[in-house]
């Protein structure tokens, strides 16, 4: 399990990849909690902005485990606003 260091830091119990081997040739690679935060801990306003940043932090945590975004399987994409 891991945290790469390009994407905001999760609660100390918490890692944003899991690595499990499968068979000897292959292993699944699990990710959660990409969103739209920064590493600063801020969110942006526009919702375009926090996609991009999203999408960044699943590349950094692909990376991390030795794939590509292009070996992604499955993704949920969840879009909340602000309730006041």
């Amino acid at each position: 399990m891991s945290s790469p260091p390009g994407v905001p830091h999760p609660p100390p119990t918490y890692s944003h990849v899991c690595i499990a081997p499968m068979v000897p040739s292959s292993r699944l690679v699990t990710q959660a909690d990409q969103t739209g935060r920064k590493l600063d801990g801020t969110i942006p306003s526009r919702i375009k902005e926090q996609a991009r940043i999203a999408c960044e932090s699943l590349g950094e945590c692909s990376a991390a485990a030795g794939a590509t975004p292009g070996d992604i399987v499955r993704l949920h994409s969840y879009y909340c606003s602000q309730w006041k």
